[in-house]
């Protein structure tokens, strides 16, 4: 397994406030590390798990995707998939 590469960075702090995906596109490291960060059904879910207790991030959460989400989905390949959902000061979820 790739070592996550946020774990030494000395911007870790800044990223800690960033929403998922703007760290992404911040960030060719982290693009490398995950390049699928955006597609449930293939990215590496130790991968993910791992950058999240890493960064502990505070307007990002990760959980797994519900059977609604699974209906509204219209597929059964996101069953048990982990999803990000950007917060924000509130600590409500919103989406994109």
């Amino acid at each position: 397994m790739i070592k996550c590469p946020c774990k030494e960075c000395i911007t870790l702090s800044v990223c800690r406030y960033k929403q998922y995906l703007d760290m992404f596109q911040d960030c060719h490291l982290l693009f490398g590390y995950l390049p699928d960060h955006n597609r449930a059904i293939v990215r590496n879910e130790e991968k993910l798990k791992l950058l999240f207790e890493t960064i502990k991030p505070k307007y990002w959460v990760l959980q797994r995707i519900t059977r609604a989400e699974v209906r509204e989905a219209g597929s059964k390949r996101y069953k048990n998939k982990m999803m990000v959902h950007s917060i924000d000061d509130d600590g409500k979820v919103f989406k994109r």
